[in-house]
């Protein structure tokens, strides 16, 4: 049959069994093997594929049922999901395109290419990832966290990074992406996007051994961090030594 394929029940149970993030085949081969008629819930299946949120979970299954690929029932004891078996039907009623004398016009071809259409059609194709998220993703790898950290802007990446490597050194590690993204909101906010001004809170809860990253704290509270004067007056160069 060319629109299928047949995977070795030992291959699909080993790939399952990697403590990894699930691609949406895998996600697939998990539902089959593991949910088939059978009751869960979201939760369970983003904690199982290692997938950020439960909506992420949603989307995704709501994307195999308008493709005619699953069967869901909600209930109040959680959601049964059935698998449909459409391989002998695929492309079974799907009509042939209509020849059309002459040319085609250019811009009926846009929306057409071989590239766009694989992006309409695969179901089970990863999102597009460009270069810098992946690279960030394998570089927080390192700190044991396998979460997307595309939200993190590049002139904050050092700090945040360096914040990140403090707490695995005090044991402490923030559990999901969520938490991830309010303490990186909340830096960003503190420090007012400086990354010197990071750093410096950064130093700051090292130097005090805090578990948490705080707004600098100043002798004059009138006086603003990172401030630069614009002219050589001795006097207000006095007047701000306690920076």
């Amino acid at each position: 049959m060319k629109d299928s394929v047949i995977i070795p029940l030992s291959i699909a149970e080993n790939v399952l069994s990697e403590k990894k993030r699930l691609s949406k085949i895998e996600a697939y081969i998990y539902l089959l093997l593991k949910v088939n008629g059978k009751t869960t819930s979201f939760k369970k299946l983003a904690d199982a594929w290692k997938w950020p949120t439960s909506a992420t979970v949603s989307r995704y299954l709501s994307q195999l049922k308008d493709a005619g690929l699953i069967d869901i029932e909600v209930s109040k004891t959680g959601t049964k999901i059935t698998l449909n078996d459409t391989l002998n039907d695929t492309h079974k009623d799907t009509p042939k395109p209509a020849k059309t004398k002459g040319k085609r016009k250019v811009d009926d071809t846009l929306n057409d290419t071989p590239n766009d259409t694989l992006k309409q059609t695969d179901l089970f194709g990863e999102e597009p990832v460009d270069e810098r998220t992946a690279a960030l993703n394998r570089k927080f790898k390192e700190l044991n966290y396998d979460i997307d950290f595309s939200f993190v802007e590049p002139h904050l990446e050092d700090a945040f990074f360096r914040w990140l490597k403090y707490k695995q050194g005090r044991r402490e590690k923030y559990k999901n992406q969520k938490s991830l993204k309010q303490c990186y909101d909340k830096m960003k906010k503190d420090c007012k996007g400086s990354s010197l001004i990071a750093m410096q809170m950064i130093d700051q809860s090292e130097a005090n051994n805090y578990a948490g990253l705080f707004p600098l704290k100043t002798k004059n509270s009138n006086t603003p961090v990172g401030f630069i004067l614009n002219d050589n007056d001795p006097d207000r160069a006095a007047k701000y030594s306690d920076w």
